[in-house]
């Protein structure tokens, strides 16, 4: 999509992963930003799905959020699938609503510390209680997730504020970012007594577990790099012939994992919960954060980051942040700038 609309991109419209906008200052470069992009379309042979087109808004449902020209705030039905949500029951229930909240970790300060109580259950053979600190935890980290602030593009014209990480003996100047959500409409997947009441929304994203086909990577190499384990969880399947060492490896990995239909996540190091993708999508993201509209063309280290913080994961991100930043022509073109020669 990216490469479809290159000359396009941030100029008359925005691109995140299959999703776009085309926007305008007045009512007839809308009309012909548009025209250049349908255009564009019918000569690479982009097909678009006509039901989920909409022309002429002035507001409207983008990546979960609701985009104004006030800004980006959260959608009002996922305040009210969230405010309505009981506290959690079981495990599972724990993992499902800690696996969604952390997606939106980034906006929510201190989240691990909020969620330390909760994420506690989920440690080897401790007991199921439900505390009044989980209790509290729980409810703070929903309140937050209702009352997200609106993000408002800055004023171009006006002087910024210059503020520096000095850390990894590496500083990188932030000069302002164009407002832009990367998160993806995960809230509305959590289990809710109460979503018979709710307006049945259509999810886009689909990976069913059937395209898991019950193979591993060791036999097809298309199979996603997680196959093994979400065949474990979602349908208790392990795969015949490993040896006891590979037995006991695959045992001590598979439990740093779980399965939430449709997707499968990583319980990673730091106790922050990430979705496992694999393939184009993990290449997509990858492209996203690295030289999206809020990318930079940072380094390959802090472009893993990137990816982390927007909470997801596979084993190989570091060597494919290496291998996009070496291929990526902006990134070869600029070179490595001397401390001498950089801005003050």
């Amino acid at each position: 999509m990216v490469a479809i609309f290159h000359d396009m991109i941030e100029k008359t419209m925005e691109v995140f992963m299959d999703d776009f906008l085309v926007f305008g200052d007045s009512f007839s470069s809308c009309l012909s930003h548009l025209d250049k992009m349908l255009q564009r379309c019918e000569d690479t042979n982009l097909v678009l799905n006509w039901e989920k087109c909409h022309f002429m808004v002035k507001e409207g449902i983008v990546l979960g959020h609701k985009i104004s020209k006030t800004g980006i705030e959260v959608d009002k039905a996922k305040v009210d699938v969230i405010a309505k949500l009981p506290h959690p029951t079981t495990v599972k229930g724990i993992r499902s609503f800690l696996g969604h909240a952390g997606f939106y970790r980034r906006f929510i300060q201190d989240f691990s510390k909020i969620a330390r109580p909760m994420t506690h259950l989920l440690e080897k053979e401790t007991p199921f209680i439900f505390s009044k600190e989980c209790i509290e935890a729980f409810e703070t980290l929903k309140l937050k997730l209702t009352q997200a602030p609106i993000l408002v593009a800055p004023d171009w014209d006006l002087p910024f504020e210059i503020m520096c990480d000095a850390s990894d003996f590496a500083v990188g100047a932030v000069l302002g970012q164009r407002a832009e959500n990367l998160a993806a409409d995960h809230l509305s997947r959590l289990e809710n007594p109460h979503q018979s009441e709710l307006e049945k929304k259509e999810i886009t994203e689909t990976f069913p577990l059937e395209t898991l086909g019950m193979v591993t990577f060791r036999s097809d190499n298309n199979a996603p790099w997680f196959a093994d384990f979400a065949n474990y969880h979602a349908e208790n399947f392990v795969i015949k012939g490993m040896s006891s060492q590979q037995k006991n490896k695959f045992f001590k990995d598979v439990k740093h994992y779980f399965w939430d239909d449709p997707f499968l996540f990583k319980i990673c190091a730091d106790q922050v919960i990430r979705r496992c993708v694999h393939g184009k999508e993990a290449l997509d993201i990858l492209e996203a954060c690295h030289n999206g509209p809020t990318g930079g063309h940072h380094g390959a280290n802090l472009t893993a980051k990137k990816v982390f913080d927007a909470g997801f994961f596979w084993p190989t991100i570091y060597k494919d942040a290496h291998e996009l930043v070496k291929n990526c022509d902006s990134c070869q073109r600029q070179g490595k700038i001397s401390q001498r020669d950089e801005m003050p």
